[in-house]
């Protein structure tokens, strides 16, 4: 009777762990796919400004900071894209953060300029291309939201004690998160004609 008794506490721990560890398969694969949705938007947005950034540096004079500023931080996007194929762990967005927060800070710029100048405002092909960078940035915002929640659910996850047997049994880590409140700067194009 005892072995009986023993054998079915042993399964119902084994099921309780077994559901902890789908559980955090389940939010990590979301994290995941968050990190993926983000990279492929930040990768395309990082396309838009390389065409962006050759449109304005032909409207602007020879040797203007803000289109080689643009383009150094759009490599640094891809560089440090390029080294995290997966979701970073804490700390490992820091460099990532500051480079977004500079294209940021970068794109505001060029679009003041652009607003405050009559012959860029109607060139169509510089407002199309800078009107395509702001869809991306957009979408960039909404997606690192989205990551944000799943990276703080699954690491939420992580603190339980049956959790962190769970986790350094199968290797499961805690991941960055994004922060996507300090990335959320809308840039639009206000005083822009529409299309």
């Amino acid at each position: 009777m005892i072995y009986v008794v023993s054998l079915g506490l042993l399964v119902a721990v084994g099921a309780w762990l077994v559901s902890i560890y789908h559980k955090l398969n389940f939010l990590r694969g979301q994290v995941q796919d968050a990190w993926l949705q983000w990279s492929r938007v930040t990768a395309q947005r990082n396309e838009r400004l390389g065409y962006f950034a050759d449109a304005f540096s032909s409207c602007l004079p020879a040797g203007a900071m803000l289109p080689r500023d643009l383009r150094r931080l759009t490599e640094d996007s891809r560089l440090a894209l390029s080294a995290r194929p997966y979701a970073p762990l804490p700390g490992g967005l820091k460099g990532l953060r500051e480079t977004e927060l500079g294209l940021r800070q970068r794109m505001g710029d060029s679009v003041a300029v652009i607003e405050n100048n009559l012959a860029m405002r109607s060139n169509a092909d510089l407002v199309q291309v800078c009107r395509a960078v702001s869809a991306s940035l957009s979408m960039q915002e909404k997606i690192a939201k989205s990551y944000d929640r799943s990276a703080g659910d699954y690491n939420n996850a992580l603190v339980g004690p049956c959790a962190r047997v769970v986790a350094g049994i199968f290797g499961f880590a805690p991941v960055a998160q994004m922060y996507s409140q300090a990335l959320n700067r809308a840039i639009e194009l206000g005083r822009l004609p529409d299309e």
